[in-house]
């Protein structure tokens, strides 16, 4: 069914996405008789958009980074293409005992002690009880109150007056034991189309923060590579021993498939292997756990 436009849902519903890489075309057909009627043809477009190209880079930025101990700066990097004009903290207060660290992209003496106030007052934040509930899902600070009763706590007198802004938003992530968020801020509202783009960002922003996590916890746990004999413990075979000495230094299947003088779909193969016999599914899984179980039993 077309609508008084001509257009079909399908070509609405392409439209309403704001066009990310579509393109609309109309032309003119002559049916039979003399009356003429308007078609109206989608078209996928090869190239991006400019917003959706900012998105795609800002995911990369994020993914690329693999140090726990900075990728802050990653993180600030992407969200300040996404949304401009933004103040941003990365916080985390540990659940047991409440030990806190924050990052920010403020500089300075000045912004060093308006740092150790933030971690003294976020825990009063109305956003915190559902954070601390486990949030997975971009939060404005409006969800939980208006925002003239947010700009009556010592929140917002103490931290965010100061520096000039007054909306918040929250962007969770996932850290055992902890109270872990991205909070973005600004003196102007947020747009419709900012929240969206942060939306779509959010799930790649957890996930490469918990493969920084990872990444970071196994080269420390790999500094002293596993024996081949305490591999053979963990059920693998003694070729499959080799090929997991190898991953776990980071080496690639070509690499390994070189040192140990095999070819590289072999070396596939018993990576597979590996990953069925260990129940994991990625090679940064399988180090991390090969490593973890051997270090039992030194």
């Amino acid at each position: 069914m077309r609508n008084r436009e001509g257009l079909t849902p399908h070509h609405r519903l392409l439209l309403s996405l704001g066009g990310a890489g579509q393109e609309i075309r109309s032309f003119q057909v002559r049916s039979k008789g003399s009356s003429t009627r308007r078609v109206h043809t989608a078209r996928r477009s090869c190239r991006p958009d400019r917003e959706t190209s900012r998105l795609l880079d800002a995911i990369e930025c994020v993914y690329s980074h693999e140090n726990l101990a900075t990728f802050h700066l990653s993180a600030f990097q992407a969200i300040s293409a996404l949304v401009k004009d933004v103040v941003l903290t990365m916080d985390s207060t540990r659940l047991r005992d409440g030990d806190a660290e924050s990052h920010n992209t403020k500089e300075g003496a000045v912004f060093q002690e308006w740092q150790l106030l933030l971690l003294q007052l976020f825990p009063q934040s109305p956003a915190a009880p559902g954070l601390r509930k486990g949030a997975r899902r971009v939060l404005s600070i409006n969800e939980f109150v208006t925002q003239r009763e947010f700009e009556r706590t010592a929140l917002f007198n103490e931290i965010m007056r100061p520096i000039d802004v007054r909306f918040q938003l929250f962007l969770p992530l996932e850290l055992p034991g902890y109270v872990a968020t991205v909070s973005v801020n600004r003196h102007s509202p947020f747009f419709r189309g900012e929240i969206r783009k942060l939306r779509l960002f959010a799930p790649h922003l957890v996930r490469a923060h918990s493969n920084a996590r990872t990444i970071t916890r196994l080269r420390s746990l790999a500094s002293d590579v596993p024996q081949l004999d305490l591999l053979r413990d963990l059920g693998l075979t003694p070729r499959e021993s080799h090929i997991m000495h190898w991953l776990i230094q980071g080496k690639r299947d070509s690499e390994i498939a070189e040192i140990l003088n095999s070819k590289t779909r072999t070396v596939e193969k018993h990576v597979q292997h590996i990953f069925a016999r260990l129940g994991v599914e990625t090679r940064t899984a399988a180090a991390l756990m090969a490593v973890e179980r051997t270090a039992l039993r030194r």
